[in-house]
């Protein structure tokens, strides 16, 4: 069973809008993450970062936590990461109960949108 599988968060992270490659992070309650690097939406590999990933499960509350590092420097390359870095990114929610939740909407369905993506602008 693929981390997506079900309930997950999946991040997408770029350096620019549009431009490839992209990455992608995905979590589910379990705590499998997988991260995948992207030149095209149906072509990835493994993207070996040292990511943290740690999944918390609250059924009192009715809640799951996901906390996720994602060294920056993978994405951006040789541009410096400090105050003003521009990145863009979106978040998605799945869920096997409703239909997925996006942070910017992609309007056709498909998480792997680049266009569609927002801006971060890191302090």
């Amino acid at each position: 069973k693929a981390v997506y599988d079900g309930d997950d968060w999946e991040i997408f992270l770029a350096p620019a809008r549009g431009k490839r490659p992209y990455f992608q992070v995905s979590i589910n309650p379990s705590g499998d993450c997988k991260a995948l690097r992207r030149v095209e939406p149906q072509e990835s590999a493994p993207w070996k970062v040292p990511i943290t990933a740690v999944s918390t499960l609250s059924p009192e509350k009715n809640r799951w936590e996901a906390t996720l590092a994602i060294p920056l420097a993978d994405i951006l390359g040789t541009t410096p990461v400090g105050q003003d870095t521009v990145l863009d990114a979106n978040i998605f929610r799945g869920s096997r109960n409703q239909p997925p939740l996006s942070w910017s909407p992609v309007f056709n369905g498909s998480f792997h949108t680049t266009k569609r993506m927002g801006r971060l602008i890191l302090e």
